[in-house]
C-alpha cells in the first residue's frame, strides 16, 4: 500500500482526486500482496490451493506453486551466432505479445515538455514537487487519466507501427543488445552465483519478466535493463531505483521461490536459501577497452526489493484490469563488473531482419498493405509512416497464419 501511495501521488492522483481510481489501484494492489502473505500456507509451509483468477498480466497468480526448475532447459538450443539470436528474439516477441498489449498511447503534453512520465517526485521533506518540466502546466492537464489517449490495433499494426513507423532505435537497440549478450554469456561465461560452465540458458522475450537468463545448476535467474550509456547506469545505482517489468511475473516467481525456502525472509528478494535474483545493466553506447576494442561493460547487483508502481497503460479507460509495474532496487554491496561484451553492431541489419521476421509471421500481403504508398519496402526501411490499419489486414493475415503455421524456435 505505501509503495502504490507512492506511486500514485507522483502521478498526482491523491486522496481528494479521483477516489475511484486510487481506490481500484489501491484494491488490485492488496489482492496481489494477500497472494504473498502468510494467509496463503498451510501449516507445513506449503501454498494453499486458492480459487484464484489467473490473466494474463499483472492481476493474479496461478495457486500452488511449483518449486523453480529449469531442467526443461537444459538442452541448450539458443544460436550460436548473433544474426540468429537476433532473429529468435524478435520471434519471440511475435508469438508471446497477446491482443491486450496491443495499445498504443499519446501524450497530449509531448509537444510541451522535455520528458515523460510521473509529474512530481518526493522531496527530502517527504512532500510532492512538480518536476521542473512541468512548470507552468496547468494541474487539470497533468491529471494522467486524462492526459493521455489510446488506440487499440490489431497484432500486425501494433508491430508495424512499432517496428517501421514509429521506429524506436532505443528499444531496436535493447532487443538487439539482449541478442548479443545471451549469445556471448551463454557460449563464454560463468554463472555469475554458482560458476557453473556451460549452464546459463536463455529464457527471455517480450512474455517474460525477470529471468532473461537463468542458471540451470543453482536456478538462478538474471534480469537485463539496458541504458543508453554508463553515465546513465551508474546515476541508477547512484539513485538505487529503476523501473521494471511485471509486477505480478515478480509475484508469481516470489510465490515459486517461497515452496523452496517457506521459512525464508517475506520482504527481501534474496535472503535465505532460493534461488537468487540479479539485475543486469548494459550500455547501448560502446567504449574502448584497453586494447582499443569496442565493448559494452556488463555490470551486475543483486535485486534487493521489487515493489509495484504505475504506468502509462494504468490511466486507459477501457482497460478493465489494473496492472503494475515494478520499482526495483539493489544490494549495491554486491554491484561489480561481470564481463566486457564484445561490440557486435556493425554485423546485423537491424531493420532488414524485423522486415524479414515481420512477412515470416504476417505475410508478404499484410506488409505491403502497412507499408504505404511504397509497397510497404520503403516504409520499412526508412521508418516512414505507413497507411492507416483496416479491415483487409486482418482477413489476409488470418489468411496467412492458416496456410503457414511457424512451430515455436
Amino acid at each position: 500500500k505505501e509503495a502504490l501511495d507512492h506511486s500514485l501521488l507522483e502521478w498526482g492522483v491523491d486522496s481528494d482526486s479521483d477516489q475511484l481510481f486510487r481506490k481500484k489501484v489501491l484494491q488490485k494492489g492488496m489482492e496481489l500482496a494477500s497472494l504473498l502473505s502468510s494467509s496463503d500456507r498451510d501449516s507445513a509451509g506449503r501454498m494453499s490451493n486458492k480459487n484464484v483468477r489467473n490473466k494474463d498480466e499483472d492481476v493474479f497468480v496461478s495457486p500452488s506453486p511449483s518449486p523453480i526448475c529449469f531442467d526443461h532447459l537444459r538442452p541448450n538450443k539458443f544460436p550460436r551466432d548473433v544474426q540468429s539470436a537476433y532473429e529468435l528474439a524478435l520471434r519471440s516477441d511475435v508469438e508471446s505479445l497477446t491482443d491486450d498489449k496491443c495499445v498504443l498511447y499519446e501524450d497530449r503534453l509531448q509537444d510541451e515538455i522535455n520528458g515523460f512520465g510521473e509529474p512530481y517526485f518526493k522531496w527530502i521533506d517527504k512532500s510532492y514537487k512538480l518536476k521542473r518540466e512541468y512548470t507552468g502546466i496547468a494541474s487539470h492537464r497533468l491529471n494522467p487519466l486524462y492526459r493521455y489517449t489510446f488506440e487499440r490495433h490489431t497484432k500486425p499494426s501494433f508491430l508495424f507501427k512499432c517496428w517501421f513507423t514509429n521506429e524506436d532505435v532505443e528499444s531496436d537497440m535493447g532487443t538487439f543488445l539482449e541478442a548479443c549478450w545471451s549469445c556471448h554469456a551463454i557460449q563464454k561465461e560463468s554463472c555469475f552465483h554458482c560458476n557453473s560452465r556451460n549452464s546459463l540458458r536463455w529464457s527471455g522475450g517480450f512474455g517474460s519478466s525477470w529471468q532473461d537468463l537463468v542458471c540451470v545448476e543453482c536456478r538462478c535467474m538474471y534480469e537485463l535493463k539496458t541504458k543508453a550509456s554508463m553515465e546513465k547506469i551508474e546515476s541508477i545505482y547512484h539513485h538505487n531505483n529503476l523501473n521494471s517489468g511485471s509486477f505480478s511475473a515478480y509475484c508469481e516467481i516470489e510465490r515459486a521461490r517461497r515452496v523452496d525456502d517457506p521459512n525464508g525472509h517475506r520482504h527481501k528478494v534474496n535472503s535465505g536459501g532460493r534461488p537468487k535474483m540479479f539485475l543486469v545493466l548494459l550500455p547501448r553506447k560502446f567504449t574502448f577497452d584497453l586494447n582499443r576494442q569496442k565493448i559494452h561493460e556488463v555490470t551486475i547487483a543483486e535485486i534487493d526489493t521489487i515493489k509495484p508502481k504505475l504506468s502509462e497503460a494504468n490511466f486507459n479507460p477501457d482497460r478493465e484490469e489494473v496492472s503494475f509495474k515494478s520499482r526495483t532496487t539493489m544490494n549495491l554491496r554486491s554491484k561489480t563488473k561481470w564481463f566486457d561484451l564484445p561490440f557486435s553492431g556493425e554485423d546485423v541489419d537491424l531493420p532488414a531482419t524485423k522486415k524479414k521476421i515481420y512477412i515470416e509471421c504476417f505475410g508478404q500481403e499484410v506488409f505491403n498493405a502497412c507499408g504505404g504508398a511504397g509497397g510497404g519496402d520503403e516504409g520499412a526501411s526508412s521508418g516512414g509512416r505507413g497507411r492507416r490499419y483496416d479491415e483487409r489486414l486482418d482477413n489476409q493475415y488470418h489468411q496467412h497464419q492458416h496456410q503457414h503455421q511457424h512451430p515455436h524456435p
